[in-house]
């Protein structure tokens, strides 16, 4: 198999636009914890990479620090309600933080609400997050033609 080539798991592709589920959730803050902070929680990438046994389940190459969270289902809301600040310092800002989901915690606390995330999102290589966005791009646009 080359790199991005054959589709392996056809299950990831998203199955509703963050758009979509932004206006439905009003883009309220749990929301936006779910769909947009969950993504830089190292706690989720490397779980996440365990659950997958460090393979993409969209080409079945090993993951690598290149990974990202990609969103399977963004209708979900973050429940828990505690959160941790994550650095993520630039040139202008060297002591920029965010507020993002406490995600180990929220494991080893209330499992059935960690499940809940689990389940909408899978890692995936940078490049293979791009391919499949142009899947569900492409499937969009068959489904509009129809």
């Amino acid at each position: 198999m080359q790199w991005g080539g054959d589709i392996i798991n056809l299950n990831i592709i998203p199955k509703n636009s963050s758009i979509d589920s932004k206006n439905k959730h009003n883009n309220k803050e749990k929301w936006s914890l779910f769909a947009r902070k969950l993504t830089k929680s190292i706690f989720m990438k490397n779980y996440l990479k365990d659950k997958y046994n460090n393979k993409c389940p969209w080409c079945g190459y090993n993951l690598n620090d290149n990974l990202v969270i990609h969103h399977i289902d963004y209708d979900h809301e973050c429940f828990y309600n505690n959160y941790i600040k994550i650095s993520h310092p630039t040139n202008k800002r060297p002591n920029r933080t965010y507020k993002a989901p406490d995600c180990e915690n929220c494991y080893k606390t209330t499992n059935n609400k960690f499940n809940e995330c689990i389940i909408r999102i899978a890692p995936v290589h940078k490049f293979c997050n791009l391919q499949i966005e142009e899947k569900y791009k492409e499937m969009q646009s068959e489904f509009c033609k129809e």
